[in-house]
C-alpha cells in the first residue's frame, strides 16, 4: 500500500510542478522584447529595367550626311549637353561624297 501512497504522492508533486510552470510562464514571465523608435524617413531607391524615355520637349535628330559610323563618343542612356559630340563617321567615305 505504500508504494501506491508514494506514488499518488509523487503524481501531484509533479502536477503541482507543471502547474505552477505553466502559471508562472503565462501569467508572470514576460521574456525581454526589442523595441525600436519609429521616426519617419524618406525612402529613396533606383529601379533599373527596360523602358521608354519621352522628353518634354519634341526633339528630331537626323544626319545630315550618310556614312560608316567610325567612333561613337556616348551610349544609350548617357546624358548629353547640346552641341556635345555624339558620333564621328568614317572620314574616308566623307570625303568622296563632297
Amino acid at each position: 500500500m505504500k508504494s501506491r501512497q508514494g506514488r499518488k504522492t509523487i503524481g501531484a508533486v509533479v502536477a503541482v510542478i507543471l502547474l505552477g510552470v505553466v502559471a508562472y510562464r503565462s501569467f508572470w514571465y514576460r521574456p525581454p522584447v526589442p523595441v525600436t523608435v519609429v521616426k519617419r524617413e524618406e525612402v529613396r531607391g533606383t529601379v533599373h529595367g527596360p523602358g521608354t524615355v519621352q522628353s518634354r520637349v519634341p526633339v528630331t535628330v537626323s544626319a545630315k550626311v550618310t556614312g560608316i559610323l567610325e567612333k561613337l563618343h556616348v551610349d544609350q542612356g548617357d546624358r548629353v549637353r547640346k552641341g556635345q559630340l555624339l558620333a564621328e563617321l568614317d572620314s574616308a567615305l566623307a570625303a568622296h561624297q563632297n
